[in-house]
């Protein structure tokens, strides 16, 4: 009888918390939407205040941000081509290859608001002339997992 109960007790409570797990992630998707919306309308907000306050300071600043944007993209692209270099004078693949290629492929999509596509593109494009080496294309589900 004890065992039933520790089984019963067992079972039902583990299906209970994936239940509560699956409302926390639906539920924290929810509220991270929203909140996003709201962080966006008032970075919109704030920027138009200072553009009132002070035109010529607020473009420069998002001049600026353009600039550190391209920098950005720019080290990460030349990132990608070190892995083909280092790849070619070693002439075997690491795993830490593949995990900065997928490092790189995140921070173009996500800094540098790069889609899936552009970034397999430039991918393919970098490591096309590498024997035996395969870029494939990824998914939503994969980048969101953080692994093109």
């Amino acid at each position: 009888m004890r065992n039933f109960m520790y089984n019963t007790v067992s079972q039902v409570s583990e299906f209970l918390l994936r239940i509560i797990a699956k409302l926390l992630n639906f539920f924290g998707a929810v509220v991270e939407f929203f909140l996003k919306g709201i962080y966006a309308i008032a970075q919109k907000t704030v920027v138009a205040i200072l553009t009132l306050v002070d035109k010529g300071r607020t473009e420069e600043l998002r001049a600026a941000a353009d600039q550190d944007k391209m920098l950005i993209e720019l080290n990460l692209m030349h990132k990608a081509i070190v892995i083909k270099e280092e790849y070619l004078s070693n002439k075997e693949w690491t795993n830490n290859y593949t995990i900065s290629l997928n490092l790189i492929a995140k921070g173009l999509m996500e800094d540098c608001d790069w889609s899936k596509g552009q970034v397999t593109t430039y991918i393919k494009g970098v490591m096309d002339e590498l024997d035996g080496i395969v870029v494939e294309t990824f998914d939503e589900q994969d980048h969101e997992e953080g692994s093109p």
